[in-house]
């Protein structure tokens, strides 16, 4: 008798997310492409996670569905255990309080399917509330899989797990998410990949992810975020970029300051946030007169007086 197995393999890492749980397993199961498995990867709940899973998917429990528990190791071994376990030859992530349009499967299937030279896809997505209204649309605009990597660790690309299928044996070779980065693991393995395989990353230019903002988003921790992204500068402007290329790692590091300003103006910080753009700023001075300079942050910080004068300067040095 031959065994089928599941071409794709869903990881779901979760922590305490019983509210969110179910619509996220609902959206995969609801998927118009059915030849997957899902492995739910509890880090170590304290709450009723366990409890609705057996209690809603009992029909679907150590069939299409497998529910692992685990002592609280943080979502990037969760995914990393989650893929260790897979034995679909594509990996989907999807965080426990995300969901999927039904398409989302079928879609990166079909093309790394058909494009046999890419090792991963990500696609666009929306961001929604908690009653999942969308407050706004992530859409990448001029990609380009040759600069890829710059646009990675400039910043001008971003994306969560949610929204990639990746193949299981690259996933491994390059070792996983890095667990001392989190919660900003993913962009650096983003990064990494781009780097140990040029030209490997495909973007499917359609929305078939729902991110969620909320509360309990990874966000709200500053301080775990700050740490983690400096880590990432350290990381990746040593690993991942010539010694000799000083000006883009200047750069790099000028954008991942203003990336860290961005979350202290988010969590009311502005002192901090005012040292980092500082710092930002020294690392590049002329990020003030990009057309793309966040005018949002300087008026977080610093009010519409100084915004305005800024916008002055300008437009007196840009003929704008």
């Amino acid at each position: 008798m031959i065994i089928s197995l599941p071409k794709i393999s869903v990881v779901i890492p979760t922590y305490n997310r019983a509210n969110f749980i179910s619509s996220t397993i609902d959206s995969v199961l609801k998927q118009d492409f059915d030849d997957f498995e899902i492995l739910l990867i509890d880090d170590g709940s304290t709450d009723n996670t366990k409890q609705i899973v057996e209690n809603n998917y009992k029909q679907y429990l150590g069939n299409k569905l497998k529910y692992i528990y685990q002592i609280n190791q943080e979502r990037s071994l969760a995914r990393n255990n989650g893929v260790a376990l897979a034995i679909g030859k594509y990996i989907a992530f999807i965080d426990s309080d995300d969901l999927w349009y039904p398409n989302h499967l079928s879609t990166c299937y079909e093309f790394l399917k058909s494009h046999n030279k890419y090792t991963m896809v990500f696609t666009d997505f929306d961001i929604v509330d908690e009653k999942l209204q969308v407050i706004a649309k992530q859409r990448i605009k001029g990609f380009n899989e040759h600069r890829i990597l710059k646009d990675i660790l400039l910043g001008r690309i971003v994306f969560g797990p949610s929204v990639v299928m990746i193949k299981k044996d690259i996933f491994q070779t390059v070792g996983g998410f890095d667990k001392e980065l989190m919660p900003s693991e993913d962009g650096e393995l983003w990064a990494r990949i781009a780097y140990t395989y040029p030209e490997s990353i495909g973007h499917i230019a359609k929305a078939t992810v729902l991110m969620r903002k909320h509360a309990g988003s990874s966000i709200y921790n500053f301080k775990k975020v700050e740490h983690a992204e400096l880590r990432v500068l350290q990381k990746t402007t040593s690993s991942y970029i010539h010694p000799n290329n000083v000006i883009l790692k200047r750069n790099i590091m000028s954008h991942g300051y203003l990336g860290i300003a961005y979350v202290a103006v988010f969590n009311n910080k502005k002192c901090i946030a005012s040292l980092y753009l500082l710092k930002a700023v020294f690392y590049n001075p002329f990020i003030i007169f990009y057309h793309i300079f966040p005018k949002t942050l300087i008026r977080g910080i610093y009010g519409d007086k100084i915004t305005n004068k800024l916008k002055a300067l300008k437009m007196k040095f840009t003929n704008k």
